[in-house]
């Protein structure tokens, strides 16, 4: 009995432990930067944003982050694809204030080498966003996510079809995750692979 015992509960450890180590971690670029003395506006309806293009595989977002001057504002959060200029996801959310805040959106799979916009959808409440161009290299991210430039319009609605290039208005983020190296659950399981070995 205490052998059988023993064998079951070593089956269920690699399980445990190659979950932990393909466990995503969410990523956003934006994340610490601070847009304190940005300029700001507030006109009665926008929709202020970035297109970025996507080098990777398995690229996931998540979540969608913004900073803006004011807190208590209604506003909605949004992923659109430049191609087909299509909605892809978006969520509720109220401005924060000046501090990154992240609201979860219903996971969108996004292409490599695909083109989408994130951004931030005000509608009739004169809510207030940050803006601001000439930034620092940081805010301007390269890698999985590439910012190509902002996107904006009169918050209609529709797909943001104007652009700005080098400007951040927003401030917007995106929460994306990628999947964990299959080195880590090799790594993993090769652990395992040992201790049973010692076991024998």
């Amino acid at each position: 009995m205490r052998s059988s015992l023993v064998r079951a509960a070593i089956c269920v450890v690699p399980v445990l432990i190659v979950g932990q180590a393909a466990t995503a971690q969410i990523i956003h670029p934006l994340e610490g930067l601070d847009p304190s003395g940005f300029n700001t506006n507030n006109p009665s309806s926008w929709f202020r944003g970035y297109e970025f293009t996507v080098a990777g595989d398995g690229v996931t977002a998540v979540e969608i982050g913004m900073r803006t001057p004011a807190s208590g504002e209604a506003v909605t959060l949004q992923i659109w694809d430049v191609n087909s200029q299509t909605l892809l996801t978006s969520a509720a959310a109220r401005t924060h204030g000046n501090s990154w805040q992240y609201y979860d959106v219903p996971d969108v799979a996004l292409a490599n080498g695909g083109t989408y916009v994130v951004g931030i959808l005000a509608q009739n409440n004169s809510a207030n966003y940050f803006f601001q161009s000439g930034l620092g290299n940081e805010w301007y991210p390269t890698g999985v996510i590439n910012y190509n430039t902002m996107r904006f319009n009169g918050g209609d609605g529709s797909f943001p079809t104007s652009t700005l290039d080098g400007y951040h208005y927003g401030v917007v983020d995106l929460g994306y995750t990628i999947p964990a190296p299959a080195s880590a659950a090799l790594l993993a399981m090769g652990g395992i692979a040992a201790v049973r070995r010692r076991r024998a």
